[in-house]
């Protein structure tokens, strides 16, 4: 009867054990999927802010846009796409309490 008591608390430590181990595996793995998306966010931020600067009619449209200038009806809809990558990267941004230093 003594060995059995034993035997039984040894199972139910391993699957204690086992069930720590598991969980500190999907919070590491939950880390990493985080870092993944930011490092996704700075690398599409990076991309955008190098396309902005390195054509010059994209400079010159961003720059208007920013001023807040009316823009033609050729800028607006070149404008659309600026604008909907960049608000989906702040909206993503807001609703997940990152900012721009944890990039």
């Amino acid at each position: 009867m003594k060995n059995s008591n034993w035997k039984e608390i040894s199972a139910a430590i391993g699957v204690m054990l086992s069930l720590l181990f598991v969980g500190f595996e999907i919070d590491q793995n939950n880390r990493v999927a985080r870092a993944q998306v930011r490092t996704d966010l700075a690398a599409l931020n990076q991309d955008m802010l190098i396309l902005n600067s390195s054509v010059p009619e994209h400079y010159e449209l961003v720059t208007k846009m920013n001023s807040g200038e009316m823009l033609t009806e050729e800028e607006v809809r070149r404008s659309t796409f600026i604008r909907t990558a960049s608000d989906w990267i702040k909206e993503y941004m807001d609703r997940n309490n990152y900012t721009w230093l944890d990039l």
